[in-house]
């Protein structure tokens, strides 16, 4: 019932002002600065996080995400239980990665970190937030902002303004990222699973699970220590999961 009365409303406003574009008729859309000051908050609540992620079809691999303000980090172990041994890892700020073990590995993006971004960061990254229309992401209604074939395009919950989907391109093509499962953990609403796909590459499903939210805002760890624990890491095979892994996913250099 709650799908079919917002589907009606989605209908009206797209019968009155035509799909896509919000055109003239900007009263039917929330105001840009609205939008901006709630994705804002939603960014405050997990202005640092600690997050678990695991893949279908990588029953060994286990992803751990880590982050505050631009800063992150990306750990991939392998193994189970406490015979997890780290085959790879990473440590950025935005864009740049400091440190990488083993360095032959290409750089995935931090795909929990992806979505603490603030409104504006994906402004700089081209996204015009002044176009604007309305859809669905499976059951959940979105505002969408940016046009099918702009450098960037985000969906918001309508409801919450917490990001349910980024497109962009990269190498496969037109990568979709979908949060889903979003559910209330205290007074924030996180994403439990992740749907990745482009255009030429088969789709992958994730699990998060988070480990901690709020905190400090800055990454407790320093480039020195981090070199020191990882730099031993092994190169990795062709044809070894993690290698496969970040084949499926897409890079931080795909970024616009």
């Amino acid at each position: 019932m709650r799908r079919f009365a917002l589907l009606l409303v989605l209908c009206t406003v797209v019968a009155l002002v035509g799909p896509g574009r919000c055109g003239t008729a900007r009263a039917f859309f929330p105001d840009t600065n609205e939008v901006r000051r709630a994705a804002e908050k939603h960014c405050d609540g997990v202005r640092g996080y600690r997050a678990d992620l695991s893949f279908a079809g990588f029953p060994s691999l286990l992803v751990q995400e880590q982050g505050g303000g631009e800063a992150w980090s990306r750990l991939t172990l392998s193994g189970s239980g406490s015979s997890r041994t780290v085959v790879a890892a990473w440590l950025g700020s935005g864009r740049t990665v400091s440190e990488a073990f083993p360095a032959s590995l290409a750089v995935p993006l931090p795909l929990v970190h992806l979505w603490t971004r603030p409104l504006t960061w994906w402004e700089s990254r081209g996204l015009d937030s002044d176009v604007r229309s309305y859809g669905f992401a499976g059951d959940q209604g979105c505002l969408v902002l940016g046009g099918d074939q702009d450098p960037v395009q985000l969906w918001l919950a309508t409801e919450t303004f917490v990001p349910v989907r980024a497109v962009f391109s990269g190498r496969f093509g037109r990568w979709q990222l979908t949060w889903e499962e979003i559910r209330q953990v205290g007074n924030l609403s996180l994403p439990h699973a992740l749907r990745i796909q482009s255009g030429s590459a088969p789709e992958l499903r994730g699990r998060i699970a988070w480990q901690q939210t709020g905190g400090e805002t800055s990454l407790s760890v320093s480039p020195v220590s981090f070199r020191s624990a990882y730099a031993g890491v092994l190169p990795a095979a062709d044809g070894d999961p993690v290698v496969s892994l970040i084949q499926r996913l897409p890079l931080l250099s795909d970024l616009p």
